[in-house]
């Protein structure tokens, strides 16, 4: 495999992505459109501790087809292999990670779970999308890229202030979860947020710097972006994510 030349894979990897993007945009539309419901009628409290989630007429529909959908998404992985791209240790740590945890949380029917699915087809229909048109050839604004980027973090922080909802109103029998799924679910955020910690101090200078450069000018900067990212690992992490972002 080291000596066979590396598969393109444009158009697999357009109709790849764009699948994942339109089956994401329906997802958080719909489970979205449930959310905003019971956050609107019935409080915040609600719609972390509320389970008709998974057993509503629509949203029990896509809370399966969102725990379902984990196992194609590692997809991605065979794409970054064949085309020959360097696999880094945090896009196959989240994927796994989070297939096993949505899978575990989706049997139990934990509360949260309508607050994690629903922020997750969001960053993903707007993640995939922007895949499918970087893979069709088309030029997407840097804004877009670190648009993404910020969202995801984004996802994290609420991810874990929900954990502690759920954790607090479950002492008082309000929300239905157990400490081991709590543990699971703040580990994964955690973990998460220690690759990401040295990573986003690099990529909030990157943002800072870059949507206040002329596109001629982003290499001259690269040099000391790489240099304020410390360590080898985070140069690399950040390297890459200069090169397919910008």
């Amino acid at each position: 495999m080291n000596k066979r030349a590396k598969f393109e894979l444009r158009k697999p990897l357009v109709l790849w992505s764009l699948s994942l993007a339109v089956f994401s945009i329906f997802g958080a539309v719909r489970t979205g459109a449930y959310m905003l419901y019971i956050l609107m009628t019935k409080g915040l409290k609600q719609s972390v501790c509320d389970q008709s989630f998974y057993i509503g007429p629509v949203s029990k529909f896509w809370a399966y087809a969102f725990v379902l959908s984990k196992a194609p998404e590692l997809g991605d992985t065979i794409f970054i292999i064949l085309r020959k791209q360097k696999l880094i240790f945090l896009h196959w740590y989240h994927h796994i990670t989070v297939l096993l945890y949505s899978w575990y949380s989706y049997k139990d029917m934990v509360a949260g779970g309508g607050w994690f699915m629903t922020m997750n087809y969001g960053v993903h229909a707007v993640m995939y999308s922007y895949y499918a048109l970087r893979a069709a050839g088309f030029r997407v604004s840097r804004k877009f890229a670190m648009f993404i980027t910020l969202s995801q973090i984004t996802q994290m922080l609420i991810g874990c202030v929900i954990n502690y909802l759920v954790f607090s109103w479950m002492q008082h029998g309000q929300c239905h979860s157990h400490v081991q799924n709590i543990i699971w679910s703040s580990l994964i955020h955690e973990n998460a947020c220690l690759s990401w910690e040295r990573w986003q101090d690099c990529a909030t200078l990157g943002i800072t710097v870059l949507l206040h450069l002329p596109p001629g000018q982003c290499k001259d900067v690269q040099s000391a972006l790489l240099w304020s990212c410390g360590d080898t690992t985070t140069k690399h992490t950040w390297n890459r994510f200069f090169l397919r972002f910008v």
